[in-house]
């Protein structure tokens, strides 16, 4: 086993090793199986898109999804419901009062917003 020692600007002496040097002690001390998963969901994360604050706010406060994302990408009613295959008129009252859209016409908001379907019906409000 090649390790390195470093000492810290604390005065606290660091050891360096190999990564599977350190796995095979993690693996013997019987820890780090949390930390393992902990690790996993992370790097399963990594691509997913995350939302500004400012978003997730205007969910939380009761906002139309539908519109909330279509501000967040920029688009105008005109840019979403071209992109979506739907009226402009039909958009504008999904924006308004929620509506009831079909499975179908919802799929293509999502996929139009870059979204998952289910992002798209709007939050309960407590």
């Amino acid at each position: 086993m090649t390790i390195q020692k470093i000492l810290s600007p604390s005065g606290e002496t660091m050891v360096v090793l190999p990564e599977n040097e350190y796995l095979k002690l993690v693996a013997a001390s019987g820890l780090g199986a949390e930390d393992q998963r902990d690790a996993d969901l992370i790097e399963s994360l990594k691509n997913e898109e995350t939302f500004p604050h400012s978003v997730v706010l205007r969910l939380l406060n009761g906002e139309n999804p539908i519109k909330v994302y279509r501000e967040h990408r920029g688009m105008t009613v005109a840019d979403l419901s071209r992109a979506a295959g739907i009226s402009y008129r039909y958009l504008l009252k999904l924006e308004q009062d929620g509506g009831n859209p079909r499975p179908a016409t919802l799929n293509n908001l999502a996929n139009a917003l870059g979204v998952d379907p289910d992002d798209l019906t709007p939050w309960p409000q407590d």
